[in-house]
This record gives C-alpha cells, sequence and structure tokens, in this order.
C-alpha cells in the first residue's frame, strides 16, 4: 500500500466511521470551516492538519476508490463502513508548522548552497531558492553568523548531522533530506529524479520528506532554530474567531458582537467553540454548565461516538453546548 494510501486509511480509522470519506480531503488541505476544525479537536487529528494544502481532488478520489475496491472500506449516503482499520504511526505536526516547513527547508537549502561555495571559494552562482524574501532572510543570517569563517560551515555540519540522527528518522527520511540539498557543483534532486531513485511516486516522496521535515524541526541547535523563526504557529484562532476573541475580552456578549459585526448569532457561537479548543484557560462557564459537560462525557463514553446528532438525541441539548462541552474532555 502506498504512504498516501495508508495515511487515508489511518485518518479514516481515526475518524470511526462518524464523517463522510471527503473530510479526510479538507483535513489534509488545512480547510478553516468549523467543521474541519472541530474533526481536529474531537477526533485529535492535529497532527494531519494541513500537511497537504496543494492536494487535487482527483488524487483523493482515485485512493478512496482504490480502498472500496480493496474491501477496507465502503461508501454510504450517511458516510462509510470500515471494513478493516489501520493505525499506522506518525510523526507529523501540521498544526503547528502548517506548511511553513518547507519555508524552513528552503533555507536550509540556501544556507548549505552559500556555505559549500564559500568553502570551494567560488560566490559566483544562482541560488537555488528563486524566493526574494527568503534570500533576504538567509543574507541576514549568514551575515549575523560571520559567514566568511570557516567555523559556520563547521558548526552547520554538525548540526544537520546530529538532526538526521533523531531515532525517529528512517533511511528513507534522510534521504529524502539529504538529496534535495544542493551544494557546489552538486544540484538537489528534483522530487520525480527522487521519486524514481527510490521507486515511489512523487506524493509519496513527498510525504516522507515532509514527516523527515517536522522530525528534524524538532532540534534545539542554535543554527537549525534560528532557521525556524515565524515557521511555528502560535495563534491557532482564524481571523474572525480572532475579533470574536478580542470583543468577548472588552466585555461584549455574543448579542452584541453579532450586531456589531453583522454576523448571524450561529457564527458567533461557532467562534466561541473554537476559541474553547484554542485558548487555554478559556472559561465555559457563561455558556454551559459544568454538569452538563459531564453529562455529554458520560454520553460520549456510554455510546462511544463523537457524532452530535446522536448526542443531542440522547441528551436533548442545544448544539452549542455540546460542542462546547466537546471541547473539554469530561472536565
Amino acid at each position: 500500500m502506498s504512504m498516501f494510501k495508508q495515511l487515508v486509511h489511518h485518518i479514516l480509522t481515526k475518524l470511526q466511521q462518524e464523517r463522510t470519506v471527503s473530510s479526510v480531503y479538507h483535513l489534509l488541505k488545512g480547510k478553516k470551516s468549523g467543521q474541519t476544525l472541530e474533526d481536529v479537536g474531537m477526533y485529535q487529528l492535529h497532527a494531519f492538519y494541513h500537511l497537504l494544502p496543494k492536494l487535487k481532488r482527483s488524487v483523493y478520489d482515485e485512493v478512496i476508490v482504490a480502498l472500496e475496491q480493496e474491501h477496507k472500506i465502503q461508501r454510504t449516503e450517511q458516510g462509510y463502513i470500515l471494513h478493516e482499520p489501520y493505525e499506522g504511526h506518525y510523526h507529523f505536526n501540521g498544526w503547528i508548522y502548517r506548511g511553513k516547513e518547507h519555508l524552513f527547508f528552503e533555507r536550509c537549502v540556501l544556507v548549505t548552497q552559500t556555505l559549500s561555495h564559500v568553502k570551494a571559494q567560488d560566490m559566483h552562482f544562482t541560488p537555488m531558492v528563486k524566493s526574494i524574501t527568503t534570500q533576504q532572510f538567509v543574507k541576514q543570517f549568514l551575515q549575523a553568523e560571520h559567514y566568511h569563517d570557516n567555523q559556520l560551515t563547521t558548526r552547520w555540519l554538525t548540526e544537520l548531522k546530529q538532526a538526521l540522527q533523531h531515532a525517529d528518522l528512517t533511511e528513507m527520511m534522510r534521504v529524502s533530506f539529504v538529496y534535495r540539498l544542493s551544494g557546489h557543483a552538486l544540484p538537489g534532486y528534483t522530487w520525480q529524479q527522487l521519486a524514481d531513485a527510490q521507486k515511489m511516486s512523487v506524493l509519496d516522496m513527498q510525504i516522507i520528506f515532509i514527516e523527515s521535515l517536522h522530525i528534524m524541526m524538532q532540534a534545539k541547535t542554535p543554527l537549525l532554530l534560528a532557521l525556524q523563526k515565524d515557521c511555528i504557529t502560535s495563534n491557532f484562532l482564524t481571523v474572525s474567531s480572532r475579533q470574536t476573541y478580542e470583543m468577548l475580552q472588552l466585555g461584549y456578549t455574543l448579542e452584541q458582537i453579532s450586531q456589531q459585526r453583522s454576523l448571524k448569532i450561529n457564527t458567533i457561537q461557532d467562534h466561541i467553540v473554537e476559541i474553547a479548543r484554542n485558548v487555554p484557560g478559556f472559561s465555559l462557564q457563561p455558556y454551559v454548565q459544568a454538569d452538563t459537560v459531564r453529562q455529554v462525557w458520560e454520553a460520549v463514553n456510554a455510546y462511544q461516538t463523537f457524532k452530535l446528532k446522536t448526542l443531542q438525541e440522547i441528551l436533548q441539548l442545544p448544539y452549542f453546548e455540546l460542542k462546547l462541552a466537546l471541547t473539554r474532555k469530561g472536565e
């Protein structure tokens, strides 16, 4: 089974047959809809959010059809039936990086290329990274680190080797990282060249590469940390939810926020749910009682479901209170 098919199969297993097959596609693309963000929280899918923002729907649909043909899943009008679960082991952190791991790698490429040319005493080269912003960042980084000093090259190689020795990296992951780098008179592999060399699809190779970056970015060495500047998401709220949160802090009620922003009250309630999931210490007390939270989680455990429609039929609670309660894991 391909890496991508395994990944989709794993996420479908995590969703417990309670969503449609399209929900996995939206998750991997990093859709900012309330439903996708709720799925991330309820089913603990943070690792996979925004992993493949450029994923084509046609490519995704081909994998779903393949899983059906292999009798691993069966699509239904309500969603899907999982005939054969699959639990993989991954080291992604899409929720934190959201595609910015590629920016980190671009910086690594340009630092490596520059230092290799410094060592060869040949500074006439075309940067492998075309982004002017990245070029300026790396230029400032190298100047700050006194790049003409050979000690920087030694430090850089030491840190890369240390990161590449991480226990969670497979040999394929190391290959995907190293072969994409460029040096003096040694261009990095294209995706197609790398995929052909490893006898796999380009998409599978890219998935392995992304996982390698997520692991290597855990390294706490000075140079690698410096190249991660602005690559880590610290504010997890969407722009609209952030505006609602700011108004809440100023003392506005939900009704006042709805009127001021010309948004439906349901939209503001969705913002509250998003805030509850992502802002540590945010109190639910103004919107749902502690006893209600406890009842919701008793029902979740008794019926083994996060499906809002099912829980609503059981508890006869407003959807807003249900969603809020599910952000607290039984507190």
